[in-house]
């Protein structure tokens, strides 16, 4: 049933809830129109909500009628009061009209998309309800950091533009995009390293990789070999930016360069740090060398004169986070560990933290040259050093950055180690933003992070943070989280827990609200983002955590039987757990397979499966293993039960291959394909002895004898 106080998310600062409902026409006969003129695209836009709101009663977009819906945009208009600022919207219903009135063209998307959460229909019916709403965002910026990482990469246009008009339909109003970054070695022996454009000056910057994964649909594997970024192949920044705008979304590039940087100074290793001997380590910057700032500003005046200017966007994020030694850059010996920071004569014996003030502010005098105005810097390296003090905000004034420059506060923690358990240290000397998790490793399990949000909330409101752009990555699994992040950024004072879970239920699963309610909180219990006592799923079993080349850790890792070594050391507790979350999971589970066919049920019944499928192959695979050691199960029934988790993983594959958008299913079957794979690798051994008629001997803490060249392949 509709409820006005519940129909709106992010809620409206003021409903006035006149206590009755209007009657538009019925879904056979609309009655009512809309008087508009066509103004901007973001204008336009609004129409556009219009028309769809109506649609999604199956009401055709009507040119006449009784009933008047009037978009205007009228800054002047004395309901704003002293809450008059861009973005704010008033909606007016009575029983005979509605008017839809914005502070600007932002405002009367905004009221538009409002008003489109208001048309229902009950049975034949359509209906609005009559209120009076005034609304305004709390922060300036309100938006996503969609790291350039697995899934993102191979995104087309048209998947950014549909994510655009969902995230925008929250009231987001900024998408940071990013198109470099590097990580240590990963997948296939190689640099997890993304670049998702093409340079004319450096064509050689390009980063291709792997698909490998198991396609239930088509029962074989898939292999394609190395694969360039769809943005990449096809250029298509800009038209995103281009799109952005439509939607009142500024779109803004992130391109790193202290940190997550690996492939730049390997191709060009004369602007890496150096040795004291004056050997160039393939690492790092030298933040003296001239040669470091020619390929940077090329690379910048690229970005800026294809994408950014032409699409009147002021803004970059050089990111300059997590500068840390690289492991894996010597072919002979991947445990060698070198360092970003430089020790030619010029840079040595210098505080590196000081280094990094004069990069900054010299890439922002440059962008700033070029018509950038705000510069997004993250805090972490900064803070380590601590240089987020009064003297440098007065150096950053001296040197007439201070205005350009804006510090990114991220962390993604719960209590006690948000901010290393010590958020006192974050300050206001600076422009600001905080940067929370919002969903980050859909490649694995999809993870809530309602308790890092709504903390990041009430650090940004105390310190007057021009705005809250979260840590991500693109799926529609992470629907709740984006909403609760919506909430946060656009009325902070309605963004709770569980409120705002229950307020967003009634919304998504109107039609099953207690059970559904009951569910997502049974799986919120298992989902923990970043508590790795909860989480055992993700940052014991995944795959994905063992993938990566660790310090004083072999390469690739002994998986699983790393994992069943770790389960022996407290098996009850592990088996027990894994046991729990089976069932949370399968209930959740069965509960959106039978209850809902929306993309959003679609999506909390494949995170559920997920969850139940590697609680499935390591609970099956020890306990029947340990029982067959002992006697009391035969070869053959332990081939029974490993057949019945193949079935089984093979049904969350394919349900993947239903529900997720292409570009994301690459990433995370590959995953789930390595564990699949191990589970055949056992089946197909304990098979192959019985032919010989020999008795198979089982040691899962020494799985290497069972692994096929296919499992090798995968990883």
């Amino acid at each position: 049933m509709f409820n006005l106080q519940n129909a709106i998310l992010p809620t409206p600062v003021k409903i006035l809830d006149g206590k009755q409902k209007v009657s538009i026409g019925t879904i056979a006969s609309p009655d009512c129109f809309v008087d508009y003129t066509a103004g901007s695209d973001v204008y336009n836009s609004a129409v556009d909500v219009i028309r769809a709101s109506f649609e999604k009663v199956m009401f055709s977009f009507p040119g006449a009628g009784r009933f008047k819906i009037t978009l205007s945009v009228n800054p002047s208009d004395l309901r704003f009061g002293t809450n008059a600022k861009p973005e704010s919207y008033l909606i007016s219903i009575t029983d005979t009209e509605a008017s839809l009135v914005g502070f600007d063209d932002a405002g009367a998307y905004y009221a538009a998309v409002s008003f489109a959460s208001l048309v229902h229909s009950e049975a034949s019916d359509v209906f609005v309800p009559v209120c009076e709403i005034l609304d305004y965002p709390h922060f300036e910026k309100r938006g996503h950091f969609m790291e350039c990482r697995y899934g993102s990469d191979f995104m087309t246009l048209d998947d950014w533009k549909k994510g655009i008009d969902y995230l925008s339909q929250m009231k987001i109003n900024t998408i940071v995009t990013g198109l470099y970054g590097c990580w240590n070695r990963q997948f296939d022996g190689e640099f997890a390293e993304y670049q998702y454009i093409p340079f004319k000056k450096y064509p050689q910057l390009k980063t291709p990789r792997h698909i490998k994964y198991y396609s239930a649909k088509e029962r074989s594997y898939i292999y394609k070999k190395d694969v360039l970024p769809v943005m990449y192949e096809t250029d298509y920044f800009g038209d995103m930016i281009a799109y952005g705008k439509t939607k009142n979304v500024k779109v803004i590039p992130l391109f790193n360069s202290l940190g997550h940087n690996t492939l730049i100074p390997r191709l060009f290793p004369e602007v890496s740090a150096v040795d004291e001997d004056g050997t160039f380590r393939g690492v790092g910057f030298c933040t003296n060398n001239e040669k470091t700032y020619e390929i940077m500003f090329d690379i910048y005046d690229e970005i800026i004169d294809r994408y950014l200017a032409p699409n009147g966007i002021d803004a970059f994020e050089i990111g300059l986070d997590e500068v840390h030694d690289v492991l894996g850059t010597d072919p002979s010996d991947y445990q060698i560990s070198k360092s970003p920071i430089c020790q030619c004569p010029k840079c040595r014996g210098r505080n590196y933290g000081e280094l990094m003030i004069e990069y900054i502010i010299k890439i922002t005098k440059y962008l700033n040259s070029r018509g950038i105005k705000d510069v997004y810097v993250y805090h972490d390296m900064l803070l380590h050093h601590d240089l987020l003090n009064e003297s440098t905000a007065e150096l950053f004034k001296k040197e007439g950055v201070y205005d350009s420059v804006i510090i990114d506060w991220w962390s993604y923690n719960t209590k006690p180690a948000f901010f290393g358990g010590k958020p006192e240290r974050v300050n206001n000397l600076f422009r600001s933003v905080g940067k929370p998790m919002t969903g980050y490793y859909h490649w694995c399990q999809p993870m809530e992070a309602t308790e890092n949000m709504l903390l990041m909330k009430d650090l940004a409101i105390k310190n007057n943070f021009e705005g809250i752009i979260s840590y991500s990555s693109f799926d529609y699994g992470y629907d709740f989280n984006y909403r609760l992040f919506a909430e946060t950024c656009w009325n902070p004072d309605c963004a709770s827990d569980p409120g705002t879970l229950e307020k967003y239920v009634s919304i998504v699963f109107p039609e099953c609200y207690s059970e559904a309610l009951a569910a997502i909180k049974t799986a919120h219990s298992y989902m923990s983002s970043y508590d790795r006592n909860v989480n055992l799923v993700m940052y014991v079993f995944s795959y994905y955590i063992y993938s990566y080349l660790y310090k004083d850790t072999e390469y690739p890792e002994d998986y699983p039987a790393k994992v069943f070594r770790k389960m022996a050391e407290d098996e009850a507790m592990y088996l027990d757990s894994l046991s729990n979350i089976y069932y949370k999971a399968k209930a959740v589970r069965d509960f959106f397979e039978t209850n809902t066919s929306s993309r959003q049920g679609r999506q909390w019944q494949f995170s559920a499966s997920i969850y139940m499928s590697v609680c499935d192959e390591f609970h099956t695979i020890y306990t029947c293993a340990k029982e067959y050691n002992k006697g009391t199960i035969s070869a053959e029934k332990f081939v029974s039960e490993l057949d019945r988790v193949i079935k089984s993983s093979d049904k969350t594959i394919a349900l993947c291959e239903d529900v997720r958008i292409k570009a994301n299913q690459y990433t995370i079957i590959r995953n789930m394909s390595v564990t699949r794979q191990c589970v055949c690798d056992l089946r197909d051994y304990i098979n192959s002895e019985l032919k010989k008629g020999n008795k198979p001997e089982i040691d899962i803490f020494n799985f290497d004898k069972y692994l096929s060249d296919v499992s090798r392949f995968l990883r």
